[in-house]
């Protein structure tokens, strides 16, 4: 990654009886976020307890695009639809890396 891409994180606290519906849901809108212009890179982890958390971490060109994409995701019907199927979500601010 580039210094001056920016990363955005969004944690996913998943019931287990929604992971299904979740899985369909997160591939769709994950789709349609790297066709977007600025899109960079996205990498996903899960917690290795119970596997009720995930975390999206994703990279974009700048800031700006990066905001500009939060802004139409938030109108996606296939958003609307994956957060119907989590307990919660916190998304952050936008970081970008630092040297050293």
């Amino acid at each position: 990654m580039s210094n001056e891409h920016v990363m955005e994180c969004v944690v996913y606290q998943i019931h287990d009886e929604w992971r299904a519906d979740f899985i369909v849901a997160r591939k769709q809108v994950l789709a349609e976020m790297q066709a977007l212009p600025g899109f960079v890179a996205y990498d996903t982890f899960q917690n290795t307890e119970d596997g009720t958390q995930m975390i999206d971490m994703v990279w974009w060109r700048d800031a700006a695009t990066a905001e500009a994409a939060f802004q139409a995701w938030k109108q996606w019907p296939s958003a609307k639809q994956l957060m119907q199927t989590v307990e919660s979500v916190t998304y952050s601010a936008h970081f970008k890396k630092l040297d050293g």
